[in-house]
């Protein structure tokens, strides 16, 4: 998996530098609903999942479970580069109808229009 990290919800759009950070930024309760699609920068599709884990409390009491989001697999599927492309596309057009992008823009390019 190459970063970054693209993670779309809901037509919006947040890059991540870093796997662990893109996990910490997504909540358990909106995985289990399905409401995100992740790649990474050539468009791979990354499969998440709601890990629960033991957190430690104050001198190793009151600790309980939390859910965590932790990337699972990472699955190539050649569509799913344009799919990334779209919604990226759409993206910039939304905040900027005026942006000029090239024909076709590579994954790339969108990200770096994205991140200025």
């Amino acid at each position: 998996m190459k970063t970054p990290i693209i993670v779309c919800e809901n037509g919006d759009i947040d890059i991540f530098q870093t796997k662990e950070d893109a996990e910490r930024y997504m909540e358990p309760i909106d995985v289990e609903n399905g409401e995100f699609l992740v790649f990474d920068v050539d468009g791979n599709t990354i499969d998440l999942e709601v890990v629960e884990e033991t957190a430690k409390g104050l001198f190793g009491f009151l600790g309980g479970k939390i859910k965590k989001v932790k990337f699972k697999s990472e699955r190539f599927i050649p569509e799913n580069a344009d799919v990334l492309r779209v919604h990226l596309t759409n993206f910039l057009l939304k905040l900027n109808p005026d942006i000029e992008l090239s024909n076709p823009a590579s994954i790339k390019e969108l990200i770096e229009k994205k991140t200025r």
